[in-house]
């Protein structure tokens, strides 16, 4: 009951904050930029959560727990990589995440792609977000000095480290100041993000699967830690099982299917004038078909899968678990609504 009500509270102000702030956009002759709202919403869980933190607070139902190689998720549900503000990530851990992999971080510090980058739109009866954000982050010097005093550790959960990069040498270099600076911790798993097209070159390393697999190779020899590999629901069938392959030589490897899908602005209908990039990527309840075929693809090979990708209800998980997956991670519904946490988990 506690969560229905909070949830229904959550909606109907970020619906009011959305219109509102749409409105004031307008009159100031700016376009509608998503982006805002999002910042508002952090700006205000992170108000909320110091004054009355209570609100956040839920336990997750005994039975859930689900154990991949030497890590233990209390609940399947993860926060994939799209976060870092610690304070947003600490709420949703207690909330009832049994995880959360940290947005991905690249060698130096990136302002992102132009705004507008960030919009919610219906496609094809769906409602969706699509940004093309760009990777903006602090760098990876600036994470390996302060990843290891995060109170995410505290919840004593799986903390998802993503790594990006524009070529197989940077991933292996960002890969060993991770596990440098995280030398006393052991419950992380590092994530190689290989299909975000958000790359100086525009290319990943899905593009080149030898270098996928030279990178896995050349971080196994200084850590066992557990990998998983990040991939795009863009990609062929047999791109897809490639990788699947290279998965399975690797030891403690996983895959995370997937990512957000690629559209161009004008296959959405978007103005320029809302979206400063050619394209973007879409998420939410769109993209779940194909994530559970991907992910019926990988399970049918034997291999570990998060389903990531449209997951907001009880059903959508169900689902994902009836196809193989072992865990599921979320975005766009912690956007949303992130007291669908509470909701999944009691009804797993």
């Amino acid at each position: 009951m506690k969560n229905r009500i909070f949830s229904l509270f959550y909606r109907l102000i970020r619906f009011t904050s959305v219109h509102l702030l749409f409105i004031y956009q307008w009159i100031l002759g700016k376009p509608k930029d998503l982006e805002s709202i999002i910042d508002f919403g952090d700006r205000n869980l992170s108000f909320i959560y110091k004054k009355v933190p209570f609100i956040y607070n839920f336990k997750i139902p005994s039975g859930i727990q689900v154990d991949l190689f030497n890590l233990t998720f209390p609940s399947p549900l993860t926060a994939a990589s799209f976060k870092l503000e610690p304070e947003i990530l600490d709420i949703w851990l207690k909330m009832g995440l049994g995880s959360v992999t940290l947005k991905t971080v690249t060698e130096n510090k990136r302002t992102g792609n132009k705004r507008p980058r960030l919009q919610q739109i219906k496609y094809k009866g769906h409602s969706t977000l699509i940004n093309s954000i760009g990777l903006p982050g602090p760098g990876i010097e600036f994470l390996a000095k302060n990843l290891s005093d995060f109170q995410l550790w505290n919840y004593k959960r799986p903390v998802g480290i993503s790594i990006g990069g524009d070529s197989k040498k940077e991933y292996v270099e960002n890969s060993k100041k991770i596990i440098k600076a995280l030398k006393e911790k052991k419950n992380y798993f590092l994530e190689l993000n290989i299909s975000c097209p958000n790359t100086t070159s525009g290319k990943t390393l899905a593009d080149n699967l030898f270098d996928l697999e030279h990178t896995i190779d050349e971080v196994r020899k200084f850590s066992d830690q557990v990998i998983s590999i990040k991939i795009s629901p863009d990609m062929t069938t047999k791109n897809l099982q490639c990788i699947g392959e290279i998965a399975k030589s690797a030891s403690r490897c996983f895959i995370n299917a997937g990512n957000t899908q690629f559209k161009t602005i004008k296959e959405l209908g978007i103005s320029k004038d809302l979206f400063a990039m050619r394209g973007g990527g879409i998420s939410g309840s769109f993209i779940f078909p194909r994530m559970l075929k991907i992910v019926e693809l990988y399970s049918g090979m034997g291999l570990k899968v998060m389903a990531t990708g449209g997951i907001s209800e009880p059903s959508h998980v169900k689902s994902a678990f009836e196809k193989g997956a072992s865990l599921v991670g979320m975005a766009s519904a912690l956007i949303m609504d992130p007291f669908c946490i509470p909701k999944i988990n009691s009804k797993l």
